[in-house]
């Protein structure tokens, strides 16, 4: 089985300023590949067909390049887990793979949310923090954050992104800790 990334794959960007479709495809021997959409969308100029990556014309390029490596990473270990299991890797452990990560109940700003709403301990600039810090990761991320994508790589891209703004280090530190509260 091989992977592999394919930008606008049916050509709907005819301007340079519509945006297309960055899919993960999926070769296996004597089978039509399959074709996933990793729901990232940019513009024609802001990809490389040679590297399939996004290039820095993109402002989002490592973000977006560090997911497109999450997912080839993830997918891999998941055909080495299966085969120790001796199970085969089929096309429907992939679409697994994805359906899994876009569940809302995996859902960390989903599950944060409830729990500020349940908890009736916290002070009410305690709860704020936390919500700020909320914000901030989904204006860091552009999309739903997963548990799954909390991890040391993700949260030190979000803190350094917001050390690079210009943020107060003890600000940034409380994002930190706002996040571990929550996970512990």
């Amino acid at each position: 089985m091989k992977f592999s990334y394919v930008f606008d794959r049916k050509k709907k960007c005819t301007k340079p300023s519509i945006k297309g479709v960055v899919e993960l495809r999926v070769y296996e021997t004597n089978k039509q590949p399959l074709i996933i959409s990793v729901k990232h969308t940019i513009k024609p100029v802001e990809w490389n067909e040679q590297t399939q990556r996004v290039n820095n014309k993109n402002s989002e390029a490592d973000e977006i390049n560090f997911y497109l490596d999450k997912y080839l990473q993830d997918l891999k270990n998941l055909r080495i887990e299966r085969k120790f299991k001796n199970l085969p890797f089929t096309f429907d452990d992939i679409k697994n793979y994805f359906k899994k990560k876009t569940e809302k109940t995996s859902s960390f700003i989903e599950f944060v949310k409830q729990e500020l709403a349940i908890d009736q301990e916290l002070d009410k600039k305690t709860k704020t923090q936390h919500e700020n810090t909320l914000h901030k990761l989904t204006e860091f991320h552009k999309r739903d954050v997963l548990f799954t994508d909390l991890n040391v790589e993700f949260l030190d891209k979000f803190l350094n992104h917001y050390r690079a703004k210009g943020y107060k280090t003890n600000y940034v530190n409380n994002f930190h800790k706002n996040i571990k509260n929550t996970l512990i």
